[in-house]
């Protein structure tokens, strides 16, 4: 099937629809074939650059005082990512810079 097919195919379907259906086929899968297809996801994610893009949110987010745990239940990841991502030396860049655009700010607003 090409891909203007499956778009034409899913387009009849209103999402929570397709939420159903998604779900019903991976409540199918044996938990081994689930775990493959989860880490097939998640090497995509970090190939296409969105697991880059996540972490610079995660850096920021903890750079602005964020707690992890209320991050990781935002952004619907596990606690111990975000932790690695938090303890990054990016961190430190992106609350440097947060401070000097508040002090600017500060500065501008008197």
């Amino acid at each position: 099937m090409d891909l203007n097919n499956l778009v034409n195919t899913f387009s009849q379907y209103t999402p929570k629809e397709l939420q159903q259906m998604l779900c019903g086929y991976l409540a199918t899968l044996p938990p081994d074939e689930f775990e493959r297809r989860h880490k097939h996801y998640d090497e995509t994610l970090r190939n296409s650059g969105k697991e880059a893009m996540l972490q610079e949110v995660v850096c920021r987010l903890v750079a602005a005082g964020m707690p992890v745990e209320e991050i990781a239940l935002v952004l619907s990841r596990r606690v111990d990512d975000v932790n690695a991502c938090a303890n990054d030396a990016t961190v430190k860049k992106y609350a440097k810079t947060l401070k000097q655009r508040r002090a600017k700010k500060e500065q501008s607003g008197k």
